[in-house]
């Protein structure tokens, strides 16, 4: 097996988040026509069908996939690729009775008599979304991150593209957000499908695991389906039942804005976060594997997590308000402050995203699942108070307050088990967030104390460029190859 290359690992760490960052600008440039074309409550019915779907393809393949980038050799990546593929089709045959047979009674389980007309999507995002998994884990272990980033480039480019001409076509309907956005994730799967085959075409072994090999794999990863399942149920219901709790304390439309603003606040831990633990999970089994530790993959996967995520969480929680109104319309200003209160939350879940996979590095993934019951419990306590109380903006801001604190333990904790040093990630998380308020202080100041919208955005534009001058500089710093001892 190669040997870790740190270096390398920020390099890759740059070639995912800039095609997830291109990914960002389709989603931003698109969603002002897309806010425009779709009313709050088709988003919000969406969204009820979108959490059902995300809570049901938390059991896709029992949590296998996520084994692969732990496999041994190709022969066993292989067999646990054809396991995952034989599990998520016997549980799409289960999926598709009641979609079929009792859509009434699914769709008022789900959110209301007014979805049983689309319950059938339930069971086919559950496919799109357990395929899409699939594939990017198997990517991962390649290490082929050129493909991944295609794969998710073309995802969001598809699914926008798609969603825009249905709804010219078509107008206003939560039909068309469903299928713009199973045909996209379907066109990222097909591109990121094509990228598996140097782990299929190797005659000896044989492309396809034979039965026999299929039992030894399942055995040898059985931490996933006893454990890491229950992560991956426990993390998606705490993020879908509380839209679900939502939709039944408030009208559609306040579930639309939560998800907008949700979606939108945390575009940076989506495509940041998201690619650096997918680089960090490969190189950092590879890494302890090979020397017992990870402490220079998590290291250096969490220093350019801090660099590049900071200053637009900050933006987002001193500006989302005007941002929103003027990018999607008035309609959309109850989105914005949602998205205000959202941010320091999501800061914290951006680093918890890559650690959270040190446990299951580690082999004690039931670590992870005790946090992952607790962050259920908290959200889903907090959403059923501030349903109680009446008030939308209480409600998301016990949400995002639970949220920080169970997510600050967890980052604690699993620095100490990865070998990093709290109080370095602290240091370096402090002197982001003092750098970013200094350049975004004159913005805030203009619309907060002034009433100047364009103004403020303007000096949060002349902001941003000298942020990314001094990323610039700091992220090749970082890259540089560590010096030999003395």
């Amino acid at each position: 097996m190669a040997k870790s290359d740190p270096g390398g690992l920020v390099g890759q760490l740059l070639k995912l988040s800039f095609s997830r960052g291109l990914s960002l600008v389709i989603s931003l440039g698109s969603t002002p026509v897309v806010s425009r074309l779709f009313l709050p409550q088709d988003f919000g019915l969406y969204q009820l069908l979108a959490a059902a779907a995300s809570w049901a393809t938390s059991f896709g393949s029992l949590g296998y996939f996520q084994a692969l980038p732990l496999a041994r050799d190709r022969r066993q990546a292989r067999a646990l690729l054809g396991l995952c593929l034989i599990l998520t089709l016997g549980l799409t045959l289960v999926m598709l009775p009641p979609a079929l047979f009792s859509p009434r009674w699914l769709a008022e389980l789900v959110g209301g008599a007014e979805l049983g007309g689309w319950v059938l999507f339930i069971p086919l995002l559950f496919v799109a979304g357990s395929l899409a998994s699939l594939v990017e884990s198997a990517l991962t272990y390649q290490k082929n991150l050129g493909a991944l980033a295609a794969m998710n480039l073309t995802t969001t480019a598809a699914t926008r593209g798609i969603t825009i001409a249905l709804g010219l076509w078509g107008g206003s309907g939560v039909g068309y957000l469903l299928w713009g956005n199973l045909l996209g994730a379907l066109a990222g799967i097909l591109l990121g499908g094509f990228s598996l085959w140097p782990l299929l075409k190797n005659a000896q072994p044989p492309a396809l695991p034979s039965p026999a090999e299929l039992g030894p794999a399942a055995r040898d990863h059985r931490q996933f389906p006893l454990v890491q399942l229950w992560n991956w149920v426990l993390a998606a219901t705490s993020m879908s039942l509380p839209v679900l709790i939502l939709g039944n304390q408030f009208p559609p439309e306040t579930v639309g804005f939560f998800v907008f603003a949700r979606n939108l606040a945390g575009l940076p831990r989506q495509i940041v976060s998201t690619s650096v633990g997918q680089a960090f999970y490969g190189h950092g089994a590879e890494e302890y594997q090979r020397t017992g530790g990870m402490g220079q993959s998590l290291g250096r996967s969490l220093g350019f997590l801090v660099r590049t995520t900071v200053f637009g969480m900050v933006f987002t929680g001193l500006l989302a308000e005007p941002v929103f109104t003027l990018a999607f319309g008035p309609n959309w200003r109850s989105a914005g402050v949602m998205a205000q209160i959202l941010a320091p939350w999501f800061l914290l879940e951006i680093l918890a995203g890559p650690l959270s996979l040190v446990p299951l590095i580690l082999g004690r993934a039931q670590i992870t699942l005790a946090y992952n019951g607790a962050k259920f419990a908290a959200r889903c306590g907090a959403a059923l108070v501030g349903g109680w109380l009446g008030q939308p903006l209480i409600a998301v801001g016990l949400i995002a307050l639970a949220g920080v604190l169970v997510d600050l333990h967890q980052c604690l904790i699993c620095l100490r088990l990865g070998g990093v040093g709290g109080r370095r990630v602290a240091r370096e998380m402090l002197g982001e967030l003092a750098l970013s308020l200094a350049l975004l202080a004159p913005a805030a100041g203009l619309y907060w104390l002034g009433g100047w919208t364009w103004p403020a955005l303007a000096a949060a534009g002349l902001a941003g460029g000298a942020w990314l001058l001094s990323l610039r500089r700091r992220l090749a710093r970082d890259d540089a190859p560590p010096s030999a001892p003395a």
